[in-house]
């Protein structure tokens, strides 16, 4: 996948340092997919957002999830290709937000228990919801609460993997 910032030019994309992030992507239909250690996974037909850290750096981690997949490594590595991403929410920080993103999302919608979260102790960093439009105002919002304002990437090339 390509991606470009929103507010910016596409070479800025390239160049965003340590931070969290969120992908936004669909699901057009129902699917059970083995997801890494915590095995088969019902994961029904709408929209979803995964919450991750990239502390060394967001370019090189967004560009592995919304690039040509090979072995996955990150549970959100067995799910995205199976999905079209639409979009993606970075904040660069240094600071460890990623967990504080994921409870005010869990405030709405509720988490894949233990996706993504297995270095912490939150209920599970991935969520979903039948719009659109909801999952990406509370993403937003979520960022906001940090104090801090999120720039929103777009996916160029969505389709499904």
């Amino acid at each position: 996948m390509q991606y470009r910032l929103a507010e910016a030019p596409t070479e800025n994309a390239s160049k965003l340092g340590p931070g969290v992030y969120g992908v936004m992507f669909e699901l057009d239909n129902d699917q059970m997919i083995v997801t890494g250690m915590l095995g088969e996974i019902s994961y029904p037909r709408g929209w979803y957002v995964y919450v991750g850290s990239a502390m060394g750096g967001l370019s090189g981690r967004l560009q592995h999830h919304l690039g040509p997949h090979r072995k996955p490594h990150w549970h959100i590595d067995h799910l995205l290709p199976k999905g079209r991403p639409v979009a993606v929410v970075a904040l660069e920080t240094d600071q460890k937000v990623e967990c504080d993103v994921a409870l005010r999302l869990r405030e709405r919608f509720t988490a894949f228990r233990r996706f993504g979260s297995s270095d912490c102790r939150c209920p599970g960093h991935l969520f979903a919801s039948d719009a659109y439009q909801p999952l990406l105002d509370s993403l937003m919002e979520s960022f906001k609460s940090t104090g801090r304002m999120p720039r929103v990437i777009e996916v160029i090339d969505g389709s499904p993997g």
